[in-house]
Order: C-alpha cells, then structure tokens, then sequence
C-alpha cells in the first residue's frame, strides 16, 4: 500500500533486499533497480554493549546501529539520481541502513510505536533481569523516537493519537480483503461460530487466542452451540494440541480464501491483550460486514475514528467478553447495526483513496 501511494504521487525506484527477478512489474511508474537478498549477520550484543545502547539513546549519529553493507548499496544508487524522497517503514530500518544522512528528504512509516513495542515487551518477560532491562529501553527509546521524529521529513504513525503526541502525521493501516463482499449477508451464518485470523507465530495472536479459550470460551451458554475457527499460520504444535482437546475448537492453519470463513461466521472475536500499532485484523472483519467484539488492546490505533457500541462492542474484561457474546449471539438486528456502521467508517477512513490522499498532501 505504502508503494502504490508513492507510485500515485510520482515515479519510483525501488531497492529490496530480497530476491526479485528484473522483469517483475510493480506498475508503470515503479521500477525496480536493486531486488537481491542479502542475509542479516547474527548479532551477540553483550550486556556492555546494551548499555551502551541505552545511553546512547536520541542520538541519531550513533553508527553502531547501521549496517554498512546495506548502507553502501544504497548510498550507490542515491548518489546516481537527485531523489526528492528516500521512502522506508519503521524507524530501525531507517537507522540499520544508514539513512538518517538524508534526513532532510526522509519519509518513515514508522507504524509500531517502538516505545509501545518495549512496554510491551517489559510486560512479557520471563525474567527479572529481563523486565527491568525492557523498562530501561523503553525509557531510552523514547528520547530516540523523539529525536528521529524530530530530525526526519516525514514520519507516519498507524495511531491517531501517537500522531498527535509526536505532531507528525496519521497513516492509517488498510485492509486488503475485498472479495466476494456480495456474498457477506446473514443468510449462510452458522449461529454460534465465532472467527478468529491471525498470524500464529506473532505472540499477541497465541497469548490472547489462549487466554479466550481458558478464560472465556469454556464459560459460554452451552445452550448455544458456540465453535471457533481459528485461521492462520504456524501455531506451536503445543498450542495445536492444546487447544484441539477443547470442544468446539477447530484450528485450520492457512486458508487460502477467508471469505467462506467470514460469511459462515456469526462474530469475529479480537482478544489481544499485548502488541503495539493498530489492529488490522478488526478493520479486516467490519469491512467483511461481520460484528466485532475485541478488547482495549484489540482497538488500539483506531482511537477517535471506531466507536464502541457503535462499530464493535468493548469487553474490559473476560467476564464482560462472556456476557457480550451471550447477549450478541443470534441477536441479527444488533448485528446488522453495527456490522453497517462499522463498514461505512471503514470504506471512508481507511481506503486506499484516504491514504494516497494523505501521502499526496505529505509530498506536495
């Protein structure tokens, strides 16, 4: 997405590590000039170094960060044409490929907060020693992301209100989904099934699918037949086993076509409870015109834009989350409602067209 907003505002270059073949087309304003993959060197930072890194922090000249072999491929390429903007996502990329030389014609998605992704971090870890060292990066990310923000063109962040704190822009994250939408009415629901999609391997998915089949699932009305599917890749086999032991469970792995899943489905349920950014995945089901009930963390960066009550509906808590899903299945009219509002938001405020709208307006 962030490619075809460039490409509407212009003619790119592109440079990806990663194998493309040249004759591979992006589009009539897109060409690629560097498409090899180049492999990432393991790096074994000693707790000197880390703390080295932590005082360091904000400063934007610190060369420990970049990577001078990515550095030196880019920098031939820069040298050879007068670019008006260097476009990249997340601010550590930024920084490992030694970009912050050009800061002047930067433009960063930085999408995830790293502060948000350190506290999150801090809240997850096993350890002491790791709690409190993640509490220490998250401070010290903080003077980094304010500097970076401060230093570069442009930045975007997926949350509103991260936006408004840095006073830099809003670049909302968009859904992809958009097939067969003629085919989401309510006629081919099965009542009772609840959907979850997520990447499996990424920890908010496994933690928060966890605790909702040991803290909310097994405490539903049996009287109303409740299943959930679960789709996405590569969940730990000891999860797999886990949770195939619970009645009503169905865990599909891939599927090549959500479509079927989200038309049979009652209501999408969002329990994240850790991450950083925006939720996808919510703006995924309402544009599929299917009911979503999520948690605080499951709406995080669509503050201000998605209400609850009105787009989705809020469970502070597992037993809120019980009595919502009680109270919500079979209940067309209060699905109807919110599905309609919810996809009208979507279709206005996170469209390709709003976000080509904002690039346009960031590059003018």
């Amino acid at each position: 997405m962030l490619l075809q907003a460039c490409s509407a505002c212009g003619q790119v270059d592109v440079i990806c590590f990663r194998d493309i073949s040249s004759d591979h087309s992006m589009g009539s304003n897109v060409q690629i000039i560097y498409g090899k993959s180049i492999e990432r060197p393991e790096k074994k930072e000693t707790p000197w170094v880390k703390l080295l890194g932590l005082c360091s922090a904000g400063r934007m000249s610190d060369r420990r960060r970049v990577d001078t072999r990515l550095e030196s491929i880019i920098d031939s390429f820069i040298s050879q044409k007068s670019y008006d903007w260097i476009v990249t996502r997340y601010m550590n990329q930024a920084l490992s490929m030694g970009l912050m030389k050009y800061a002047d014609k930067l433009v960063v998605d930085i999408d995830d907060n790293p502060v948000d992704k350190a506290k999150d971090s801090a809240e997850t870890a096993r350890t002491l020693r790791e709690k409190v060292y993640m509490w220490l990066n998250a401070q010290a990310m903080k003077k980094t992301v304010r500097a970076f923000v401060d230093k570069t063109a442009v930045t975007f962040f997926s949350n509103p209100n991260q936006a408004l704190y840095y006073h830099t822009r809003f670049l909302p994250n968009v859904p992809f989904n958009r097939s067969n939408l003629q085919d989401m009415g309510f006629e081919k629901v099965h009542k009772g099934r609840l959907l979850f999609v997520g990447f499996m391997a990424y920890y908010p998915n496994y933690l928060g699918m966890d605790h909702f089949l040991t803290h909310v699932f097994p405490y539903l009305n049996k009287d109303k037949g409740w299943e959930i599917h679960i789709c996405g890749l590569k969940l730990d086999e000891s999860y797999q086993k886990k949770w195939s032991a619970i009645e009503g469970v169905r865990y599909l792995g891939f599927v090549e076509d959500l479509s079927k899943e989200y038309s049979e489905a009652e209501i999408v349920v969002v329990p994240i409870y850790h991450g950083s950014g925006s939720c996808i995945k919510v703006l995924e089901a309402m544009q599929m015109h299917r009911m979503v009930i999520t948690t605080p963390k499951g709406i995080r960066g669509h503050d201000g834009i998605l209400k609850s009550g009105e787009d989705y509906l809020l469970a502070k808590d597992d037993r809120e989350f019980v009595s919502l899903l009680n109270e919500s299945t079979g209940n067309t009219r209060l699905q109807v409602m919110t599905t309609e509002h919810a996809a009208a938001v979507v279709e206005s405020r996170y469209s390709k067209s709003a976000v080509f709208d904002i690039m346009r307006d960031a590059l003018s």
